[in-house]
């Protein structure tokens, strides 16, 4: 399949911190998931559009994780996306 354009997105720290002002108490991690969501970006999410993250892949558990700069994470796989930020203060799980 080939990709153009329009199948990536990008969103900066910054849109991430302007986006957040939405979501108070909540980690970097529950915004982005919020974003894709409300964008439509969720429908379609795949490892390859994240390249400016710091990621990596599990494959013990089979998912994939992003680590955002308040040392939140976003977690994908298994039919779920987990949600968490590094104290475990914030905590939440979605089916996909």
């Amino acid at each position: 399949m080939n990709k153009n354009e329009r199948d990536f997105f990008y969103i900066s720290n910054s849109d991430l911190d302007k986006l957040s002002e939405s979501y108070p108490d909540r980690p970097l991690s529950y915004v982005f998931y919020c974003y894709l969501k409300e964008t439509g970006l969720l429908k379609n999410f795949s490892m390859d559009k994240c390249h400016n993250f710091f990621n990596r892949i599990n494959f013990n558990e089979s998912c994939f994780e992003i680590k955002f700069k308040d040392d939140s994470f976003f977690i994908i796989g298994n039919g779920k996306i987990d949600v968490s930020d590094s104290n475990n203060f914030f905590s939440v799980s979605f089916e996909c």
